[in-house]
């Protein structure tokens, strides 16, 4: 999602799916910011995956939102779970 203080815009894959308009200030506050769940009940919790969530300091384009995911593609391709302390000791694990 992005928000340029007049409308909030929801991307999904880099797509955008939902335009509101907005009128006011966004509230700040020093409250830590929960994902994937209601703050106001700790009741309804997303019933799914929430992938790469970022958040900026500044709104961002649909190009700029799809720029952003290729980077992080190229980040995430690079990661590999070889000769890592973990992966290790699941493979000796898995044996003995």
């Amino acid at each position: 999602m992005t928000f340029n203080q007049e409308e909030a815009i929801t991307y999904i894959d880099g797509v955008e799916e939902v335009r509101e308009t907005h009128v006011g200030t966004l509230r700040t506050n020093d409250v830590e910011i929960n994902i994937g769940v209601d703050d106001n009940t700790w009741n309804n919790w997303l019933d799914g995956l929430i992938d790469e969530p970022v958040i900026l300091k500044v709104a961002l384009s649909e190009s700029e939102i799809k720029e952003l995911m290729k980077g992080v593609a190229k980040i995430m391709a690079g990661v590999t779970s070889s000769g890592k302390l973990t992966a290790s000791w699941a493979r000796i694990k898995s044996v003995y």
